[in-house]
């Protein structure tokens, strides 16, 4: 999955002719903002207005054996189902083939913590300058990890628990 092949070499890298991200955003706007500047790099985009839409979308491409995305790219607040939520449903679902980036306008320690026990792999907070997104699709998608090591997620969610009180911003 994720465009990677045995031995970890990529097939689809970010910049290649097959890779594609999924963004899964109720705001229009977001969405083209978000494409535009990783359309800018190379690669496609592909769209979903809600948590189920992207679901939808993806058991569609795995049935009919199509590849995942690279990457996905969620929003935090969505009506019916958060970015969290999604990235829970698509471990629960076995969709979940490549990392999800969680999108949020607000930079709170609760939101990473339940992203990161759900199945989340990285944060963004909205308003982030273009090369800091362009930075984090390129990680994801040409690095050597398909989702954050469960040992690093578990020592993240452990540190924040003992370190970090509700609500709390994250440091940038």
């Amino acid at each position: 999955g994720c465009g990677r092949r045995r031995g970890g070499s990529v097939t689809g890298s970010v910049t290649g002719g097959g890779a594609w991200v999924l963004l899964v955003d109720d705001e229009p706007l977001g969405m083209r903002l978000l494409s535009r500047g990783i359309e800018a790099m190379g690669v496609r985009t592909r769209f979903a207005r809600n948590g189920p839409e992207a679901l939808e979308t993806l058991e569609t491409l795995k049935a009919a054996g199509n590849a995942p995305p690279a990457l996905i790219l969620t929003d935090y607040y969505m009506p019916g189902m958060t970015g969290v939520e999604l990235a829970g449903a698509l471990v629960q679902a076995g969709l979940k083939r490549c990392p999800v980036i969680l999108l949020s306008g607000e930079d709170d320690s609760e939101i990473v913590q339940r992203g990161l026990a759900a199945g989340v792999d990285d944060f963004l907070v909205k308003g982030m300058p273009f090369s800091v997104l362009t930075e984090r699709v390129r990680f994801w998608s040409e690095g050597p990890f398909r989702a954050l090591p469960q040992h690093m997620r578990r020592a993240a969610l452990k540190t924040m628990e003992r370190l970090a009180p509700p609500h709390a911003p994250v440091q940038r």
